[in-house]
């Protein structure tokens, strides 16, 4: 709720220096919020750009929401909040007015309230339901009966914390709501004579045709459409359980704006030693299900310049792994005949690997979202079960993203084809010779940019986040294949078909509908000939780029750029950044 407090403007205007939260009598029973220090006893380092007197005019509300995220943002453990506390008095010769456990903790408590935070918790061994953090499990058939909680990795239990959606909803969209009117409204008005631009996914006609209608919309509704992403990673410094956070994003907003961590909302987390169960799911998500189905009872109402507009509000997109797909809905399963979650293709076996290969003149059978829970009931065509998430969202809304489908899969593949002693595509090999010149090549070129991103050596491959992996094959693959290193003329041509679909897809901010027909006429030619010269490599990750990202998917709701899980996986660190991870229950804190 606050954990943007210290990027926004009222931080901005304010140094803790400033802030005088010492009265000038010994008396802090006295403290009143129009400022404890006498104007000549306040003293300090202030910044040239702000007033000494900024923090003696705060409101005592503010003080204690500034101490409390100044605890947050810097990771303080209580041990250095009371030693920092020992020093102010030591200092200035009295106790501090406003003290961690007096104020901070209960304002804490009063603020989180309204988001009715709720922990579950279950034995990592049976997932027994215990009714708290500490409790012995009660299943006599589990090896961890009675056995005492420890902070060994073993014996932790599984923690599955759930958070109101609404209210955090309700903030964004009311702060956000005459530019979500402006963006509806010319969108209905330019409908008539649609533009070629695709640079925003509210461009698409699958966004179009999932809000109001234009009749609706005249009558002062609106529909916002939310997208979803669940994703387990493995906190820094703690090793022992992953995390499962579950955000939704409100897609009626700009894309930058809507990938704000301030405009994200936190539903949940789940802390586990593995991938979460259907019951840890289950628990996760009901709370969010409840809320999206007393939304459409009573949708949100906020009145804007005498108007009242209703808002209904559904789910619209998924973002997330294929590995998060599978543990939601049992699919993909990319080993088995029937695995691909979009489609009914078959999967057939070339040397010991499941490929999917479609002909060019073959008409994919796309899966329809009332078809999963009717093959998971009777556990046909691919599908093993019936999973509880697939009454709020089906599989084939989720497409395929570029961080996990492109950047750390299939590209990373070809990487590994041009440089590494296995390749799978040998007319890709590269010689040791060669590998020489373009490690030298690469060690000598420049970097003009100041991003995160810039071009590694080629030993840092097997280190190399998603955005490094693009940048750095965005120059090896066009050097490659320019400068003759390849064996095979025809897999340097594929490899460049390859570089150009990427480099015309990633550039969102200039994507129309002529960059996007070329883009899928140099992937289909890609896919011929890959599919011609190696076969064993088109795995699912090559089935979902080529035959899904870029035929239906670019075409109704935007490229694999513009739904990459890369800002969610942006959101990881912030729930984790200066947060004191020694602490026994860290987790409690993360979600404060």
């Amino acid at each position: 709720m606050f954990c943007n407090y210290f990027d926004s403007a009222h931080y901005q205007n304010c140094v803790f220096t400033h802030i005088n939260v010492f009265p000038s009598s010994t008396d802090h029973n006295n403290f009143t919020e129009e400022g404890i220090f006498a104007p000549e006893e306040r003293s300090g380092v202030y910044s040239d750009r702000e007033s000494p007197d900024d923090g003696a005019d705060m409101p005592l509300n503010d003080r204690i929401l500034y101490y409390a995220m100044y605890v947050q943002h810097f990771g303080l453990s209580l041990e250095e909040i009371l030693r920092m506390e020992d020093l102010m008095s030591v200092i200035y010769g009295i106790s501090p007015p406003i003290t961690y456990n007096r104020h901070v903790v209960p304002f804490n408590s009063e603020a989180l309230e309204e988001y009715d935070r709720k922990r579950d918790y279950f034995c990592c061994a049976c997932e027994e339901k215990l009714n708290e953090l500490r409790d012995e499990c009660g299943n006599s058939a589990c090896k961890l009966y009675r056995v005492s909680i420890k902070r060994a990795k073993g014996v932790q239990r599984i923690e599955v914390h759930v958070l109101n959606m609404i209210p955090q909803l309700s903030d964004v969209i009311l702060k956000e709501i005459k530019q979500i009117i402006d963006v509806h409204g010319s969108l209905h008005e330019d409908r008539e004579n649609p533009t070629n631009d695709r640079s925003d996914i509210r461009q698409f006609d699958g966004f179009y045709e999932n809000i109001e209608t234009a009749e609706e919309f005249s009558q002062k509704r609106l529909k916002v459409l939310l997208s979803i992403s669940i994703d387990g990673f493995v906190p820094k410094r703690i090793t022992r359980r992953e995390m499962w956070p579950l955000y939704l994003r409100v897609d009626n907003l700009p894309r930058q704006e809507a990938d704000k961590y301030v405009n994200s909302l936190l539903c949940g987390i789940i802390y586990s030693l593995s991938k979460p169960s259907s019951k840890m799911l289950e628990t996760l998500f009901a709370r969010l299900e409840s809320e999206l189905t007393a939304l459409q009872l009573e949708p949100i109402e906020i009145e804007v310049d005498g108007h009242c507009w209703s808002i209904d509000v559904s789910l619209y997109r998924g973002v997330a792994d294929m590995a998060a797909q599978k543990a939601l809905f049992g699919i993909p399963r990319w080993n088995s005949e029937q695995g691909c979650s979009k489609c009914y293709i078959m999967g057939q076996r070339i040397d010991g690997r499941r490929v999917w290969i479609t002909a060019e003149d073959d008409d994919t059978n796309l899966r329809h979202p009332e078809s999963y829970t009717d093959d998971g009931q009777m556990g046909t065509n691919g599908v093993p079960d019936e999973t509880p998430m697939m009454r709020m969202i089906a599989p084939c809304d989720f497409p395929g993203d570029a961080l996990h489908v492109c950047s750390e899969g299939i590209t990373k593949d070809r990487l590994r084809d041009l440089f590494h002693t296995k390749s799978r595509i040998p007319d890709l090999k590269i010689s040791r010779q060669g590998i020489r010149r373009v490690k030298k090549t690469l060690r000598e070129m420049s970097s003009y940019t100041y991003a995160s991103s810039f071009i590694l050596s080629l030993d840092d491959l097997r280190t190399c986040k998603a955005a490094e992996i693009d940048e750095l094959a965005f120059v090896a693959f066009p050097l490659t294949a320019a400068s003759g290193l390849l064996p095979s003329p025809i897999a340097a041509v594929s490899l460049l078909g390859y570089w150009l679909c990427l480099r015309i897809i990633s550039d969102s901010r200039n994507l129309t509908t002529a960059r996007i027909k070329k883009a899928q006429k140099i992937a289909n030619l890609t896919k011929q000939i890959w599919t011609s010269i190696a076969p064993e490599t088109f795995t699912m990750k090559c089935h979902w780029f080529f035959d899904h990202a870029m035929l239906e998917e670019i075409e109704l709701y935007g490229s694999t750029y513009q739904w990459s899980s890369a800002p969610f996986e942006s959101h990881h660190r912030r729930l984790q950044i200066r947060v004191d991870q020694s602490l026994t229950n860290s987790s409690t804190t993360i979600i404060e």
